[in-house]
C-alpha cells in the first residue's frame, strides 16, 4: 500500500489480481458516538475518495450506502440471526468482530470503484464532458425542469414526472455503458470472431430451442351443465381417445353438436407462444406438453367444461444461427465488456479520506 505523507487520513489501493481489496476502515467503532450525534455533518460535495483521479463525494457514498442497506442487513439477518434496530449498524458480530456498516462501506466502496473506472472511461472517450457529482445534479435538476415543462403543456412523458437522482443515477450510467460497449468494440476492444459466435452456439443450442406447433382439438361444453356435463364429458373423452384419425374425429364431433358438445382446432406454437402464455394460458399449460394421440384432464375455461385431444406435435427445433447471431454477439460483446472493465478496476488506484468514511451513516 501506497501513502503519501501529511495525509494521514487518506489510504491509497491497487486492486490486484485476486479482487477488489479494502484495507479495514480503522475506526468506525470508535466513531460510534460522533455518528450518533452528528449524522449529516459532511457536505454533499465532500471528497470522499478518488478513482484514478475521479472524485467520489459524500453524496454518491450515501446512494451507493442506500443500495447496500438491505443486502447487507439479509446477509446479518442469515448468518448472525441480527435484527434491525438501534445499534445494528455499528455492533460487532460473529468471531471475526463483522461489523455491518464497515461490511456496508466496503461494497459500496468497490461498486463506486467500478462506477467511477467506467466514468474515466466515459470522459476518455467522449460520452460524458463531466463525471462529477455536481454536474449529476445540475442534469438531474434540468430533467426534472423539462419533465414539469412536458407535464404542463399536457405532453407525455417517460416515466415519472420527476426522477429520484439515485434512479436517474443507475439509468444514465447504464444507457452510457452501452455506448462505451459500441466505441471499445469500434477501437477493436471487445471484437467477437465468427468461431466464437458459433462455438458459443454449438455449445448452448438448448437454449436457441423454438417449441413445435401442437395442434389441439379442444372439446367443450357450457359448465352450467355441472355434474352432467363432467359425466357426459368423460364418456365422450372414451371415444377420443379410441378414435383412429381425423374422420372419425370429425364423424364424433358432428354427432355430438346436437348435445352442446363444441369441437374446435387451436394451434399453439413458436410464433404465438408469447400471446399463448397471455391469452391461453390454462390451455397452454394443459395441453402444451401433450404428445400426440394423449389427452388432458378434465378442466373449466372461459365458462366452458374442457377436455384436449392433441391431434400432432412437431419436434422442437434450433433456430438457425444466422437467425440468433447477433444476440449471440451481443452476449458475448457483454462478456468481453465485463472482462474489460475487471482488468481496468483491477488496476484502479482508489483513495480514501477514511475519517470522512467514517462519518458516513448507512442511511
Amino acid at each position: 500500500m501506497k501513502r503519501r505523507g501529511g495525509h494521514s487520513n487518506r489510504r491509497y489501493i491497487s486492486y490486484g489480481a485476486a479482487g477488489i481489496f479494502v484495507v479495514a476502515l480503522v475506526g468506525v467503532c470508535a466513531l460510534v458516538l460522533i455518528l450518533q450525534k452528528d449524522r449529516s455533518g459532511v457536505d454533499e460535495a465532500h471528497l470522499v475518495a478518488s478513482v484514478n483521479g475521479e472524485p467520489v463525494v459524500y453524496g454518491e457514498l450515501l446512494m451507493a450506502l442506500k443500495k447496500e442497506r438491505a443486502q447487507v442487513f439479509a446477509y446479518y439477518q442469515n448468518r448472525y440471526g441480527a435484527e434491525d434496530g438501534p445499534g445494528f449498524w455499528e455492533r460487532s458480530y460473529g468471531g471475526t468482530g463483522e461489523v455491518p456498516a464497515v461490511t456496508a462501506k466496503e461494497a459500496a466502496l468497490k461498486k463506486l470503484t467500478r462506477l467511477k473506472v467506467e466514468q474515466g472511461l466515459f470522459r476518455q472517450y467522449g460520452l460524458l464532458a463531466d463525471p462529477g457529482y455536481e454536474a449529476f445534479l445540475e442534469e438531474v435538476s434540468r430533467e426534472n425542469a423539462r419533465r414539469l415543462r412536458e407535464t404542463a403543456a399536457g405532453r407525455p412523458i417517460y416515466g415519472p414526472r420527476q426522477v429520484e437522482a439515485g434512479s436517474y443515477y443507475e439509468l444514465r450510467q447504464s444507457n452510457l455503458a452501452e455506448s462505451l460497449k459500441r466505441k471499445l468494440a469500434d477501437d477493436g476492444l471487445l471484437e467477437v470472431t465468427e468461431p466464437e459466435v458459433e462455438g458459443y452456439y454449438s455449445a448452448r443450442r438448448e437454449e436457441f430451442e423454438r417449441k413445435g406447433t401442437v395442434r389441439l382439438l379442444r372439446v367443450a361444453l357450457p359448465a352450467a351443465k355441472g355434474k352432467d356435463g363432467e359425466r357426459r364429458l368423460e364418456e365422450i373423452a372414451l371415444r377420443l381417445e379410441e378414435a383412429s384419425g381425423p374422420a372419425e374425429l370429425d364423424r364424433l364431433c358432428r354427432e355430438e353438436a346436437a348435445s352442446g358438445i363444441t369441437c374446435g382446432e387451436i394451434s399453439l406454437g413458436p410464433d404465438s407462444s408469447r400471446s399463448d402464455a397471455m391469452l391461453q394460458p390454462i390451455l397452454l399449460s394443459k395441453g402444451g406438453l401433450l404428445q400426440a394421440g394423449e389427452l388432458s384432464s378434465l378442466f373449466e375455461e372461459n365458462g366452458d367444461l374442457v377436455i384436449l385431444r392433441c391431434l400432432s406435435r412437431e419436434n422442437d427445433q434450433a433456430a438457425p444461427l444466422e437467425e440468433v447471431k447477433e444476440r449471440i454477439r451481443k452476449v458475448l460483446t457483454d462478456g468481453k465488456y465485463e472482462q474489460y472493465l475487471q482488468r481496468e478496476e483491477e488496476a484502479a488506484h482508489l483513495e480514501v479520506d477514511q475519517q470522512a468514511l467514517d462519518l458516513a451513516p448507512v442511511p
